[in-house]
């Protein structure tokens, strides 16, 4: 299996600012795509829940939880996800720290990024920027829908001469 850090950085030059992996961003800089840095709700490493779980603010999940996770309300919602942990459902958040694994679709309306151990197997969907570390991996398909931030850029190679 490729790790999508390598298809993308074949293909779009990582910004020298950022050597460690693939970012997408928006035109500003993504300024306004910081994470939450208050944790409200901690799932300990010993800790299983089955069934949906709904949140706001910040949760730090460093057990298993096996159903879906969604945010609730506009506040700047942050899910983390340690390196111990394991969500087996949908996802749904603002913004999205990955060092465990993810087994399901993730929908974040903002930022994803996934560190060196971070896993998804499902699609990852309508995120504005996406970073992904060296030994992070995606396994499944990136969709966007339009979004007036974005601009259509034309890849390099497909430009006519």
């Amino acid at each position: 299996m490729i790790e999508i850090a390598e298809v993308f950085s074949q293909a779009l030059p990582a910004p020298s600012s950022e050597p460690r992996g693939v970012k997408f961003g928006l035109a500003n800089g993504g300024k306004h795509l910081k994470p939450q840095s208050n944790i409200h709700t901690l799932l300990g490493a010993d800790v299983r829940i089955e069934g949906n779980m709904t949140f706001t603010g910040g949760l730090r999940i460093e057990g298993d939880v096996v159903g879906d996770v969604s945010a609730v309300g506009d506040s700047n919602n942050t899910i983390i996800v340690s390196k111990s942990g394991k969500i087996t459902g949908v996802v749904r958040s603002q913004h999205l720290i990955l060092s465990g694994q993810i087994s399901g679709s993730v929908h974040c309306s903002r930022s994803l990024e996934i560190l060196k151990h971070g896993r998804v197997d499902g699609d990852i969907v309508n995120c504005e920027a996406i970073e992904v570390h060296a030994g992070g991996i995606i396994a499944g398909s990136l969709t966007r829908t339009s979004s007036p931030m974005f601009e259509a850029q034309p890849w390099p190679h497909l430009e006519s001469a």
